[in-house]
């Protein structure tokens, strides 16, 4: 007799619990931010489109590794969906009484200024060849992570809207950004990378190691509307910076070059 696979689970018609139910909203909501259909993710993750539909509505329950190709698929994170299901359980009871509706291990302090996560706190989950745990709630403009990792091999290249900025906190790492090459961080050391860029990352020497993660935050859209995102693209980024460049150069010989000639760190600039 053929088993039966989790995404041949039969039709319900109520969602199973309110924690599958942020789940599935938040996946539609990366669905959508992607302006893919169920049809398309469903090819992308190799899991059947009756089984998302129903995912999407709290009608089933994913197991990690299904979780895993929708996060794939999507180009996002296991912990960036749950941490968007914690966030949409969060602003729907922000109106309850104080804390009420934070993620785990999120305390309050001014509602309006504030929130305070304690170091058992934070929503956790696997993130690359990790474990990542969130280090802020729905409100923050950015999102920092505490990410641990004892990975000797590259894992797959991951790549995503949201310009990233990491810093190692303990161990060396080297960190691919494919066609702009290896980097070598240790303690100490930060590497920061546009949206779009690919990536991954593992131990230098086999050894546990430890980083910060600051990415963009993507605002959830009202209604199933597709989220938003603060982004500047990678070609926008790299014109404005190269502006920049070229403005403060001609500004520099525009001011210096009466007095003589300006040495720099590759030469004499006449």
């Amino acid at each position: 007799m053929r088993r039966r696979k989790e995404h041949d689970i039969p039709a319900t018609t109520e969602a199973l619990d309110l924690q599958t139910l942020q789940l599935g909203a938040a996946i539609r909501a990366a669905r959508l931010a992607k302006s893919l259909t169920l049809v398309e993710l469903a090819r992308l993750s190799n899991l059947s489109h009756p089984f998302l539909s129903q995912l999407e509505r709290g009608h089933a329950r994913p197991s990690m590794s299904s979780l895993e190709r929708i996060a794939r698929a999507l180009d996002t994170s296991q912990l960036d969906l749950l941490a968007g299901a914690a966030e949409r359980g969060a602003r729907a009871d922000r109106g309850g009484g104080a804390g009420e509706g934070l993620p785990h291990g999120i305390a309050p302090t001014d509602s309006r200024v504030s929130t305070l996560v304690r170091a058992a706190g934070g929503t956790r989950g696997p993130y690359a060849e990790g474990e990542g745990r969130l280090l802020v709630d729905a409100r923050a403009a950015f999102q920092p992570m505490e990410f641990r990792g004892a990975n000797a091999s590259f894992g797959d290249f991951y790549r995503h809207a949201e310009d990233e900025f990491i810093t190692v906190i303990e161990g060396d790492i080297v960190v691919d950004l494919d066609t702009a090459g290896l980097n070598v961080l240790a303690t100490g050391d930060s590497l920061y990378f546009v949206g779009g860029t690919p990536h991954r990352w593992r131990s230098a020497e086999g050894s546990p190691y430890r980083l910060l993660i600051v990415k963009q935050r993507f605002v959830p859209g009202e209604n199933g509307e597709p989220p938003r995102v603060t982004l500047w693209s990678r070609a926008a980024t790299e014109a404005t910076f190269a502006a920049a460049a070229a403005f403060e150069a001609s500004a520099l010989v525009g001011v210096l070059e009466p007095r003589g000639p300006v040495v720099g760190a590759s030469g004499i600039v006449k």
